[in-house]
């Protein structure tokens, strides 16, 4: 590892000395630093972290590591069902728990909080998909109610808000449906949701294509807030490019809104995006 240390020798090695609770297989799927500590995460096992000072000190051979369980009942397939992010002052954790039940209604989203001076969890939200399917953005946006969300994705600038995918995962790759729907767990309040496009995921499983922090790039003004079903005709589908701050990079969301929506959607584009409109006919 690098040395803070003005020597002529830039690298030292050091022992790690773990708990005898950490498991033996244990894999890094995340690694973040916060309030002076260095994190990595296995998203189906827990949490090991150690004293940044420690860690690039160079008058010490061995690093000591603590390591953190993650919530009861939290063990599941990395990525797919879980995340973890640092969101303000707070490390957030989201399951969803009951992924391999057969009845989707019961399906539990789930939002802890770590208190990292007691190495314990606190829930701070959860909603039952039964619920959620009753909430009226939900129903508008004609969302499917027979697959289950999966890769939840914590935004970084929106405090309880959490994205995740909804898909037709299994289906023929012309037939499938891949949206993307954002919900508050604290306060357990519908956000928005859209359509990905086709291209966004082009094989059998979603692949993770979008990371915590380029929802604050995203204006809310952008994002169609409702889907209407594809047994629509006539909608109206508009394709936005919007600039990201990085290197000038261009990510495009796929809107669709139905005709009466249309002016009030271009009332609120900004002046420096004009994006182009296509009309296509939807059919069932």
């Amino acid at each position: 590892m690098p040395s803070l240390a003005p020597f002529d020798h830039p690298w030292q090695v050091k022992r790690p000395l773990f708990p005898s609770e950490k498991p033996k297989a244990f894999k890094a799927h995340e690694m973040f630093s916060f309030q002076g500590q260095a994190f990595w995460v296995d998203l189906g096992e827990g949490i090991v972290f150690c004293d940044c000072d420690e860690l690039l000190s160079s008058g010490n051979d061995t690093v000591l590591f603590r390591y953190i369980e993650l919530p009861l009942g939290c063990k599941a397939q990395p990525s797919k069902y879980q995340t973890i992010h640092c969101v303000g002052d707070s490390i957030r954790f989201v399951s969803i728990e009951g992924y391999n039940t057969a009845c989707c209604r019961g399906v539990v989203l789930c939002m802890w909080t770590l208190i990292l001076s007691s190495r314990e969890w606190c829930k701070e939200g959860d909603i039952c998909l039964g619920r959620l399917w009753e909430h009226e953005g939900f129903r508008v946006a004609g969302l499917p109610t027979h697959t289950k969300p999966v890769r939840p994705m914590l935004s970084s600038h929106e405090d309880g808000v959490v994205y995740f995918m909804l898909g037709d995962f299994y289906h023929d790759e012309d037939k499938k449906d891949f949206y993307v729907f954002s919900i508050n767990l604290l306060t357990k309040a519908f956000v928005s949701s859209w359509r990905l496009p086709p291209s966004c995921c082009p094989h059998s499983f979603p692949q993770l294509i979008m990371g915590s922090d380029v929802f604050k790039h995203i204006g809310r003004n952008h994002i169609c807030p409702t889907i209407i079903p594809r047994n629509v005709l006539d909608d109206e589908v508009l394709s936005n490019p919007f600039k990201r701050d990085c290197g000038g990079e261009v990510t495009k969301v796929l809107n669709v809104l139905p005709k009466r929506r249309q002016r009030d959607h271009d009332d609120c584009q900004s002046e420096d995006i004009a994006p182009p409109l296509i009309r296509r006919k939807i059919m069932s």
